[in-house]
């Protein structure tokens, strides 16, 4: 586990021993690197939520959504040689993840191709003990995404480092310099 930058804030460390995943969370979240090493060796627990997007269409507002709402969210960095057996995030450098202690949870996608459409579901796999009611609602938070997902943006709010907690719009991410505050407005406070 390194510090990244102390301007930013962020913490990384392997959770494979080859260090080709790699777990990306913030200074100001508990996350216990040691309990999740060798997590993904754990029996899979996968879970699909029934929403699907076309090929152009993003699944980003999600992960700012839940990043407002849930303090486990955090970032998987997976190498292109890690076989889909033993990390199958949705594609792209950076995966969305959850961390309850020693339980993993992250965000996939599976291809539906019917006569005319291709279409992507997104879904959850986890592994560690809480993994099938941590996969369970991460789907639930994704049919809840789902309905007006293009309707409700996110906002950022900066504020100086000494901001109290009492005058922000919501939970703080804490960096050196300041607090983010992010927010939506189909969240109700």
């Amino acid at each position: 586990m390194h510090l990244l930058g102390e301007h930013e804030g962020e913490l990384d460390g392997p959770i494979t021993p080859d260090g080709l995943v790699t777990l990306h969370w913030d200074r100001d979240q508990a996350v216990a690197l040691a309990a999740l090493r060798g997590v993904l060796d754990q029996p899979r627990v996968t879970a699909w939520s029934g929403t699907t997007l076309a090929s152009n269409e993003s699944h980003d507002g999600l992960w700012l959504r839940l990043t407002v709402t849930d303090q486990r969210v955090c970032r998987l960095k997976v190498h292109a040689d890690v076989p889909p057996e033993v990390c199958d995030p949705v594609p792209g450098w950076w995966r969305m993840a959850l961390v309850d202690g020693d339980t993993l949870v992250y965000l996939t996608s599976r291809r539906l191709e019917t006569s005319d459409e291709v279409r992507w579901e997104l879904g959850a796999i986890g592994h560690g003990p809480a993994a099938a009611e941590l996969t369970e609602y991460l789907c639930d938070e994704i049919r809840s995404w789902a309905p007006e997902r293009d309707q409700h943006k996110p906002t950022l709010t900066v504020y100086p480092a000494h901001t109290p907690d009492s005058e922000l719009a919501g939970p703080a991410i804490d960096k050196t310099h300041s607090r983010f505050v992010l927010t939506y407005d189909d969240l109700a406070r």
